[in-house]
C-alpha cells in the first residue's frame, strides 16, 4: 500500500498519530524523517536514504516542518547580535534543510504528490534555493493562521498567537 504521509523534521511527529487514531485503514502512515527518529537529515547519506524512500514508495504527501530558528522574526535579531553563531548554524543545518525541504517540494509536485510546509509568517526560508520556484507553482498557496485558533497554550495555560503560515499544494490538506 502506499503510504498517505511521511513527516520531514516532524518532531514528534505529531500528524503521523493523528491520522494513526483515525484507525482508518485506508490510511497508511511512513516513517519520520528528523532527529527524534534518529535521522540527520544534515548527512548526505540520510537524505539519500529518504530519498531512495521516496522514490520506491511515493508518498501522497510529505509534510514538513523544519527549523524557524533562523527564518523566523527573532533570527534576523539574532543574526546581528550573534553573527557567527547564526552563521554557522546557517550554512552547517539550516540553510542544507531549507534547501532539502524544497527539493522535496519540487519533487512532490513533478510526481503529482503533495506536500506541506509549516514556518511562521514572514519566514526567511521561502527565499531559499528551489522555494521561490515551488511558491510560483499553480497548484500551490498558502494559508495563515495563529496557533491558537488550534488550542496552543504556553506553559501557564494562556493561549498563544503565533501567526503560522502553511504552504501547501491542494486545499484539502489545509481544510480544518
Amino acid at each position: 500500500m502506499q503510504p498517505r504521509t511521511c513527516e520531514i523534521a516532524g518532531g514528534e511527529a505529531r500528524t503521523t498519530r493523528v491520522l494513526i487514531r483515525l484507525n482508518d485503514s485506508r490510511i497508511s502512515t511512513g516513517p519520520n524523517f528528523d532527529l527524534v527518529a534518529d535521522v540527520d537529515l544534515t548527512k548526505e547519506d540520510e537524505q539519500l536514504s529518504f530519498w531512495k524512500y521516496r522514490r520506491r514508495k511515493k508518498p501522497k504527501v510529505c509534510v514538513m516542518a523544519h527549523m524557524c530558528r533562523l527564518f523566523g522574526g527573532l533570527s534576523r535579531l539574532n543574526k546581528v547580535l550573534n553573527h557567527n553563531t547564526w552563521h554557522q548554524n546557517y550554512d552547517t543545518i539550516d540553510k542544507p534543510l531549507a534547501r532539502f525541504a524544497g527539493q522535496v517540494a519540487v519533487e512532490q509536485l513533478m510526481d503529482g504528490l503533495d506536500f506541506v510546509n509549516e514556518q511562521p509568517v514572514g519566514s526567511s526560508l521561502y527565499k531559499e534555493k528551489t522555494w521561490p520556484t515551488v511558491l510560483k507553482h499553480p497548484r500551490v498557496s498558502s494559508v495563515n493562521f495563529d496557533q491558537c485558533q488550534l488550542g496552543q497554550k504556553n506553559s501557564n495555560g494562556i493561549s498563544v498567537k503565533k501567526p503560522t503560515q502553511l504552504v501547501h499544494s491542494d486545499e484539502n490538506l489545509v481544510y480544518y
